[in-house]
């Protein structure tokens, strides 16, 4: 089974969410509520730029891949 582009575009996509999540829950709940950590706040940061990239990635990739599968019109 050969996946689609679509399907690395949403993977894409599920990790920019993710990336929101971690960057909300580890560093600016945190931030609020006066617990913040030098330690946290890198993790956090750094988890969330990962997570970015990897987003980047995987949705630039799909698109590579749906301009393959698609018949090319003359």
């Amino acid at each position: 089974m050969r996946l689609k582009g679509k399907v690395f575009e949403e993977l894409g996509k599920t990790f920019f969410n993710l990336s929101l999540l971690l960057i909300g829950t580890v560093v600016v709940q945190p931030f609020a509520s006066g617990k913040l950590s030098l330690t946290l706040a890198f993790w956090g940061i750094f988890g969330f730029f990962l997570f970015i990239g990897l987003g980047i990635f995987l949705i630039d990739y799909g698109e590579r891949l749906k301009e393959k599968e698609e018949p090319k019109e003359e």
